[in-house]
C-alpha cells in the first residue's frame, strides 16, 4: 500500500468490504450499499493522491498506454497476415485502468460510485 498506518488500515478494510459486497456477500459485517459506497472516500488518499498520481502514471502506466495506442493506430503487425477481424484483450487492475485515466485526461461518472472510481 503507499499509505500506512490507520489510513493505510482503514483504506484497506473499505477496499475489501467494497469487494465483498461486489461479490454478493455480505460487506463488513451487515453495511448496506450506502455505507460500503461512502467508504470508498478512504481510498482517496492511498489511492488517488499516493499511489496513482500524476508521476506513478507516467512511470507505471506509460508502457501500457504505449501499447493501446499501438494497437489502435497499426495494429498488431505480428498478427498482419491473418484474416479476419483483429481483436486485443487487456487484463489489469483497478490502478492500471487509473493510470491510464491521469495520462488520457479522461473523467467518468457511474451511478452509485465516486468520480473516476473504475469500479468492480
Amino acid at each position: 500500500r503507499a499509505v500506512g498506518g490507520p489510513i493505510g488500515v482503514a483504506s484497506a478494510m473499505a477496499e475489501k468490504f467494497v469487494m465483498q459486497y461486489c461479490e454478493g456477500l455480505e460487506a463488513g459485517w451487515g453495511l448496506v450499499e450506502e455505507q460500503v459506497v461512502e467508504l470508498l472516500s478512504l481510498l482517496e488518499v492511498p489511492f488517488f493522491k499516493a499511489g496513482c498520481n500524476d508521476v506513478t502514471s507516467r512511470n507505471l502506466g506509460s508502457e501500457l498506454l504505449a501499447q493501446v495506442a499501438r494497437e489502435l493506430t497499426m495494429g498488431d503487425e505480428s498478427t498482419a497476415n491473418v484474416s479476419g477481424p483483429g481483436l486485443s484483450f487487456y487484463f489489469g487492475h483497478d490502478t492500471n485502468i487509473e493510470f491510464l485515466r491521469r495520462m488520457l485526461g479522461l473523467s467518468w461518472l457511474s451511478d452509485g460510485w465516486w468520480p473516476n472510481l473504475a469500479e468492480p
